[in-house]
């Protein structure tokens, strides 16, 4: 979590942890998405690995 006065008024969004990320990744790799549903699903899942690899530091292990 960035300290305080890292963050200004005009941010906003949600701060998530490391094991918040990694568990939304795993249910979203689970998930099996419906097909007007399979476009939104594949960009989740890549924002989330890149939350992962970039902000964490983590690859994930079924990447390679």
């Amino acid at each position: 979590m960035p300290a305080a006065e890292d963050i200004t008024e005009n941010e906003g969004g949600m701060f998530l942890e490391k094991e918040d990320v990694r568990l939304i990744y795993h249910a979203l790799r689970e998930y099996k998405p419906a097909e007007n549903e399979a476009h939104v699903h594949s960009v989740l899942l890549e924002e989330f690995e890149e939350l992962l690899v970039v902000d964490y530091d983590e690859v994930p292990p079924d990447v390679n």
